[in-house]
């Protein structure tokens, strides 16, 4: 069997997605467009109903109840090396910090009233306190720290 490279998918406003040549010409079969989520997404009908198919799950022929997870973050990278089956869990520890972030690190956040620097990580559903630091750097240390023994795998600073 001969090796196929990866291939572009071209999509609506100017985007394409990635995916493995052996997905190509299955993925293809369909029109793919660029939505406003940031996915490759499909219309189609299944069992009669209209629906919305998203690339990533299509290639992972994700069972109902699992997640994909883009390991990399980028949504239009669907090659088989960048996505993974997950829980909804898993999938909230790979994101990446909050657009809203003022530290500039995940699980950083700078106290009101002084130049003190708080560190948390969520954990099965509870917030774990890591300290109280003096600098955001140190916080962020701290975080990884926790991100690499509580989310193992999905761990992302």
């Amino acid at each position: 069997m001969r090796l196929r490279l990866p291939e572009k998918v071209t999509l609506t406003q100017g985007q394409f997605a990635w995916v493995d040549g052996e997905d190509f010409d299955r993925i293809t079969k369909h029109l793919w467009y660029f939505h406003k989520s940031g996915y490759a997404i499909t219309n189609a009908t299944v069992d009669g109903k209209k629906v919305k198919l998203r690339m990533h799950r299509v290639i992972l022929d994700a069972p109902p109840g699992l997640l994909v997870d883009h390991i990399d973050g980028n949504k239009l990278n669907n090659l088989k090396s960048n996505l993974r089956l997950c829980t909804h869990q898993e999938n909230q520890q790979n994101r990446s910090k909050y657009s809203n972030n003022t530290s500039g690190y995940k699980g950083v956040v700078k106290l009101n009233d002084c130049n003190r620097w708080i560190a948390s990580i969520w954990h099965n559903g509870s917030r774990i306190h890591l300290g109280t630091f003096t600098s955001p750097e140190l916080a962020h240390d701290a975080y990884k720290a926790a991100a690499l023994k509580y989310h193992e795998e999905f761990a992302k600073f």
